[in-house]
């Protein structure tokens, strides 16, 4: 997140969606960028950004450097502007936040400055409405607490307002402002968070993160309260401090009179609706990185015993029976009555009552005999209920073979030998390939996937086994795999690319008896069949083991 904004600004922020990644083949331009040329992206129309947007909110990265330059991104089809949006330098990566208007055709253009190609990446983070105005200012300093302006001392742990609207070059209509943040001479660690003012209330996403002694800037766009202020929120240790600049680079205008804050927020809900968020935090295992991880010694065992001769095989899709399928989810707001719920295994299931609709999607459909899995996810809360073998009761409760709570924003694990509404003890939203991530272009997590034989045994992140047989040469649950890095993937169609990049980045973590390399999703209409039957070619030889910690066994 750039920054917080408010209804009616004109400003739209949501989750992170991959615009260009110049290493990714199929993308709109493949390669590192050529120096001293104007390379042009679409953006109206991509990635959930409308087709009348003014302007795009993105992070802007770079990768690969080997010299010294800058990057400059401005409005497709204008001149070249004489500012840079980020410096970088040899041997390391650089990012940083941008508000960029969008040309008349909806595109954005890139350009250079340095001796040597370059890699950039480009995340949608938002974007200005149409109707609205995003207007560029001479940088005007009204934050800078060394020298007493604005503030005399340093931020400590605590929220300060700080009024805008009609301060400098902010007229009195700007709905939100474009503000360079820094956060200058910090003495530990810590970060800055930046929203509108709303009571005190405290933002939950950081503009800046810092570390001791190391001065860090980042720009953000801050919708304005209803009296025209931002908050700035300190969250460190109660002895840190540290220096804080604030300048304005722009504001934005609304084309409509800005409305009072609604007081019951509309959540997107539904089957199916975009989440807006990546569960859990950044470093749970089903978010973490196994690129660079080590491989197990037993892999080669473990690999054959799942059978390395068998094929991948996407266990959701636009067609089958009729319809689409796979394991589906509702998205619910606060005011959805909560049900009671009884468990055939309720000494290791989590008590209800829970926010299920009469309606919610089964796992299979309403006379499904399968898992008949159930998930729901309160949009308010961002807690997740699942249930397994679920069927709704004439009185309006439901029945379930077990159930289980997760805390989709601070992560919640299982007591060591619990199950949940999967057999590993794990959640299983987390690890669904959703159609939204692959339309955008990346999945930034783990995927759930399933084999006919398991041990005795688990290794974090699960908790819980599911088997008889206690061989070594059969996988425990919660075994991770990942895709080998030498499998070339660029011949694959747009859909089965994203997947398979997905597993070689983060892998696939077993969590339940099924068919062999059987891998999960969400049932959607607007998956192609065909792209994602090309998956069935990829044999389990292909995968590796990921080197495992300590093995549980019964």
């Amino acid at each position: 997140m750039m920054g917080y904004t408010m209804p009616g600004s004109g400003v739209v922020t949501r989750m992170s969606r991959r615009l260009l990644d110049t290493r990714t083949a199929g993308g709109q331009l493949v390669g590192a960028i050529a120096p001293r040329r104007v390379h042009t992206v679409d953006v109206a129309g991509r990635v959930g950004v409308p087709e009348d947007a003014a302007a795009v909110l993105l992070n802007v990265a770079v990768t690969g450097v080997s010299s010294v330059g800058h990057l400059r991104v401005f409005a497709g089809g204008t001149p070249v502007p004489g500012t840079s949006t980020l410096n970088y330098a040899p041997g390391r990566d650089k990012a940083n936040a941008s508000v960029v208007r969008l040309g008349t055709d909806g595109s954005i253009a890139l350009w250079s400055d340095t001796g040597t190609p370059v890699h950039v990446v480009l995340d949608v983070v938002g974007w200005v409405a149409g109707g609205a105005a995003v207007v560029s200012t001479t940088p005007t300093r009204v934050v800078d607490t060394r020298i007493g302006l604005g503030w005399d001392r340093p931020f400590g742990p605590e929220s300060r307002a700080l009024t805008l609207r009609g301060v400098g070059p902010v007229p009195a209509d700007a709905t939100a402002v474009v503000v360079n943040l820094a956060a200058v001479g910090p003495t530990d660690v810590g970060n800055l968070r930046l929203g509108p003012w709303l009571a005190g209330a405290v933002p939950r996403t950081s503009s800046v993160n810092f570390i001791v002694g190391r001065d860090v800037a980042n720009q953000a766009v801050v919708g304005l309260g209803p009296d025209g202020r931002i908050v700035v929120h300190g969250d460190m240790f109660p002895a840190t401090r540290a220096h804080v600049v604030i300048d304005v680079v722009g504001y934005v205008h609304a084309a409509e009179p800005v409305p009072e804050p609604d007081p019951d927020p509309v959540y997107a809900t539904g089957p199916m609706a975009d989440l807006g968020f990546r569960p859990f935090p950044a470093d749970d295992p089903w978010n973490t990185r196994v690129d660079g991880a080590d491989v197990d010694p037993g892999s080669a065992v473990l690999i054959a015993s799942i059978g390395a001769s068998d094929r991948l095989h996407m266990d959701f899709g636009a067609d089958w029976d009729g319809g689409p399928f796979g394991i589906p989810y509702v998205v619910v707001g606060p005011d959805q009555p909560r049900v009671a719920v009884t468990f055939d295994y309720d000494d290791e299931s989590d008590p209800g009552p829970y926010p299920v609709p009469p309606d919610a999607p089964i796992e299979g459909g309403a006379a499904s005999g399968g898992d008949r899995h159930v998930l729901v996810v309160d949009a308010g809360t961002r807690t997740l209920y699942e249930l397994y073998a679920a069927y709704p009761q004439p009185d309006g409760s439901w029945h379930a073979g077990s159930g289980a709570v997760f805390d989709l924003v601070n992560g919640t694990t299982r007591p060591a030998g619990w199950t949940s509404a999967d057999a590993a003890g794990l959640p299983i939203l987390p690890g669904l390939v959703r159609y939204e991530e692959v339309a955008a272009g990346r999945i930034d997590h783990a995927l759930r996937f399933t084999v006919a034989q398991t041990r005795r045994a688990y290794v974090a992140p699960a908790r819980h086994f599911a088997s008889s047989n206690p061989s070594d040469s059969l996988p425990p649950m919660g075994m991770q795999v990942r895709l080998r890095a030498g499998f070339d993937i660029s011949g694959f169609p747009y859909q089965a690319r994203v997947i398979l990049q997905a597993m070689k980045d983060y892998g696939l973590i077993l969590a339940d008896n099924g068919s062999d390399w059987y891998v999960s999703g969400t049932p959607d209409a607007r998956w192609d069949d065909d792209q994602l039957n090309t998956l069935k070619t990829v044999p389990g030889s292909e995968f590796e083991v990921v080197e495992m910690g300590d093995v549980t066994t019964g």
